[in-house]
């Protein structure tokens, strides 16, 4: 085949299949901000996922200069140290959710042991 070559799937803010949602009560300037930043994520004059990164426990998870790959940011399962809150436990995720993780396999709940992920992938999960 040709002149045939494979196709990028890589979507996000520019295909519009991830977005940032604020609360409507942020000041008028920080919103114009964040329109800023989300525009120019979109355009591609601003990478959020390059230079020096800290996780929320201070390990740096990227170095200056370089920029996180796109497998590491779409199996990244730690947040940024300037985002205040925590990934849910596998358990307080809605059944939604823990089906999507089972079919999406998500490395983040790796810690499982064996017999709870058997049970979550068999459907017979508590809760």
């Amino acid at each position: 085949m040709k002149g045939k070559q494979a196709i990028n799937y890589w979507w996000g803010m520019s295909a519009d299949v991830i977005d940032v949602i604020c609360s409507q009560n942020l000041p008028h300037g920080t919103n114009r901000l964040i329109t800023f930043l989300k525009n120019s994520i979109r355009a591609g004059s601003f990478q959020p996922f390059v230079g020096t990164i800290y996780s929320q426990d201070g390990i740096i998870q990227c170095e200056e200069g370089l920029s996180l790959t796109p497998e590491e940011i779409t199996t990244m399962n730690w947040l940024t140290e300037n985002v205040v809150g925590q990934i849910p436990d596998f358990e307080e995720l809605t059944e939604e959710a823990r089906s999507l993780v089972r079919l999406q396999g998500q490395t983040i709940y790796e810690n499982m042991d064996t017999e709870e992920l058997q049970r979550e992938n068999s459907g017979t999960g508590g809760s």
